[in-house]
């Protein structure tokens, strides 16, 4: 906390009076130096400092961004390292500051979130994500409210906020598809063998590119037919979820030709650290990127040299590691429903008891039996 400022007991010369200033305006305590005029500047005082106590401080919406970016990095933490959340309250942050930094944070209004709202749509954000930032936002003033940094009717205001419909200006997402097998298999050659490794476990468990990327043979159960991965951290593990991936013959397979001696070494980390450190999430997208356009370049150059045009059947799409989890959910579901999709992609309800959950696990295991 920044330390506060008292006010001085002042001599006023022309008038010989002692004198205090409290929030702008000279409150005069009677003649200087007597006890009577100290007194009544104490009272003044502690009057003053009890109100400072209640009442919010008046700092302006860029000095509010600062406070909340540093609630922020300390808030939205795992296995101490930052999470993505971050990223978006910062994004969230920059459109907001933009134009407001100078603006009281008790002026901040409806009216002002909304026309920040539309600054997110000029930029092309879809809508989905401008309701996410927008509700960034308010978490931001509910954080505020409760450091007494702002009047809770702000709060109140803000969240009669309605979300951007469909039908409002802001394009919208198409619906995350599974990779077609050609475009995968496109990019094998361009593919580390390691990632492209993980590429193979994610279509056969179902596993998050996070959860693939730090497999590790300590986190194994082997003991059954159908091997068990408990994950060391996991997305929803901060609400109390329980996370498990189940792993059938033709993954156990794959797994017997990457796992050593070393139980704690990653299973598709980077050999320069002796598989001691996991490959980053973002470097995994980022490789299958790579390898998306190395196999594009190949496709064209094969059409060149073939004395032929190049077309659209010479394109390899840009995908991403998380859409494998789709190409799994498809086969679970038409292997064992929609229901057992659900327990396989850990897509668990916050209230599902651990009776339930070990009944779906027996389910989990049966179905990846037979498709993984």
């Amino acid at each position: 906390m920044p330390r506060r400022t008292v006010p001085a007991y002042c001599h006023h010369k022309a008038t010989g009076q002692a004198r205090v200033r409290l929030d702008g305006k000279d409150c005069y305590l009677g003649v200087y130096g007597t006890k009577e005029s100290r007194n009544l500047y104490s009272q003044l005082i502690h009057d003053w400092l009890s109100r400072q106590d209640r009442a919010p401080k008046a700092i302006d919406v860029g000095r509010l961004a600062i406070l909340y970016s540093q609630h922020a990095k300390n808030r939205y933490r795992k296995n101490g390292e930052a999470t993505s959340e971050i990223h978006g309250v910062r994004s969230a942050l920059r459109f907001l500051v933009k134009d407001y930094r100078k603006l009281p944070v008790s002026e901040l209004s409806p009216r002002v979130v909304k026309a920040v709202r539309s600054k997110m749509v000029e930029s092309g954000l879809a809508r989905t994500t401008v309701n996410s930032l927008v509700s960034k936002l308010r978490r931001m003033v509910k954080w505020a409210v409760g450091e007494e940094l702002c009047q809770a009717s702000i709060l109140t205001a803000l969240e009669a906020i309605p979300d951007l419909r469909r039908d409002e200006a802001a394009f919208e997402t198409e619906p995350v598809e599974p990779v077609p097998v050609s475009f995968i298999n496109a990019i094998k050659p361009f593919l580390a063998e390691k990632l492209w490794g993980a590429v193979q476990f994610q279509l056969l468990t179902g596993a998050r590119p996070g959860e693939a990327m730090i497999l590790r043979g300590c986190d194994l159960d082997l003991s059954g037919d159908v091997w068990m991965f408990t994950p060391a951290s996991h997305k929803t593990e901060h609400h109390g979820r329980r996370r498990v991936i189940c792993i059938g013959p033709v993954g156990q397979a794959l797994l017997r030709q990457y796992l050593t001696t070393d139980l704690t070494a990653y299973v598709f980390g980077t050999d320069r650290s002796k598989q001691k450190q996991p490959y980053r999430r973002d470097s995994y997208t980022t490789a299958i990127a790579r390898a998306c356009r190395a196999a594009t370049s190949a496709l064209k150059e094969k059409a060149t040299a073939e004395g032929r045009d190049s077309s659209s059947e010479d394109e390899i799409p840009v995908w991403s590691p998380g859409q494998l989890r789709h190409n799994f959910a498809t086969m679970a579901r038409k292997a064992a429903g929609i229901e057992a999709s659900r327990v396989l992609l850990g897509h668990s309800s916050a209230v599902t008891t651990e009776i339930y959950a070990e009944r779906d696990l027996d389910a989990a295991r049966a179905v990846v039996a037979k498709i993984g």
